[in-house]
């Protein structure tokens, strides 16, 4: 079991969440509503199936967040004037305010990491490779 890289990426997984939840409980949002608000940070006025890409949700997993978060005024779900089978999801004044209060949560993990910035984004590009490869084998058998 410990030679096991599916065991130790398991492992960090929990432990991540746990640490990213102290953070998020002091705003109130768990960590897939983290990641939406990210997103909609880095670019407001997104339809639902562009979230869902870019978090790689399906739309019956992003609904509950989406509405969960709109109930706690940090977003606005609204229809397309262009085309109204698309939804767009904007943020708030509130969800805008939130990110202020959010930021410093990057320097935190960094920090609690143990690791430089450095090592982090070699982490990081060798998980997205590993994604990436895994990714091709379950598309390979379709």
């Amino acid at each position: 079991l410990c030679n096991q890289i599916c065991f130790s990426l398991y492992t960090a997984h929990k432990v991540f969440g746990r640490a990213y939840q102290r953070l998020l409980s002091e705003l109130s949002l768990t960590y897939p509503q983290f990641l939406v608000m990210l997103c909609l940070w880095q670019k407001d006025s997104v339809t639902v199936s562009e979230l869902c890409v870019l978090l790689g949700l399906d739309t019956g997993t992003m609904s509950p967040l989406l509405k969960k978060l709109e109930s706690k005024k940090l977003i606005s779900r609204v229809r397309s004037t262009t085309d109204e089978r698309k939804l767009l999801i904007t943020l708030t004044a509130e969800g805008f305010k939130l990110h202020k209060t959010a930021a410093p949560i990057k320097k935190i993990m960094i920090k609690q990491s143990g690791f430089s910035h450095k090592e982090l984004e070699q982490v990081k590009r060798s998980l997205e490779l590993l994604t990436e490869n895994l990714s091709k084998i379950d598309s390979d058998s379709e």
